[in-house]
């Protein structure tokens, strides 16, 4: 049998942190990301929860110093161009557009494909 591996050493559900202001952004994406993730909201959450690791962290605010992830999605900022946000992941930063949350889930998926479960299914949309 050729090189296929199956994954086991990663659980079905990424841990992700999710650090967005305003907050009411913050809710809003969480809400949207607990269907397949384990969501910690910053501005929710105790010291205790804060501490890594994380699959990721979905930020538009400096990511605290403490907090570790694989990949690191900033969103743009009411400042900065608008729509233009950073995937930073194994030590490459690369500019994304960012104009939806279907877009910053896109982002996760492309960086952690999904793990299907039993009975789970991909549909494809297009």
């Amino acid at each position: 049998m050729g090189g296929y591996k199956p994954r086991v050493d990663k659980p079905t559900r990424r841990r992700i942190l999710v650090a967005v202001e305003p907050t009411v952004l913050e809710g809003a994406l969480a809400v949207v990301l607990q269907d397949r993730n384990d969501v910690v909201q910053f501005h929710d959450a105790l010291d205790d929860d804060l501490s890594g690791p994380y699959d990721a962290a979905i930020v538009s605010t400096e990511l605290v110093d403490r907090v570790r992830a694989d990949v690191v999605i900033t969103l743009p900022g009411a400042g900065s161009d608008v729509g233009v946000g950073h995937v930073i992941a194994g030590g490459l930063d690369r500019e994304v557009q960012v104009h939806s949350h279907q877009q910053v889930i896109d982002l996760l998926d492309e960086q952690f494909p999904p793990v299907l479960g039993p009975g789970d299914h991909l549909v494809e949309h297009g």
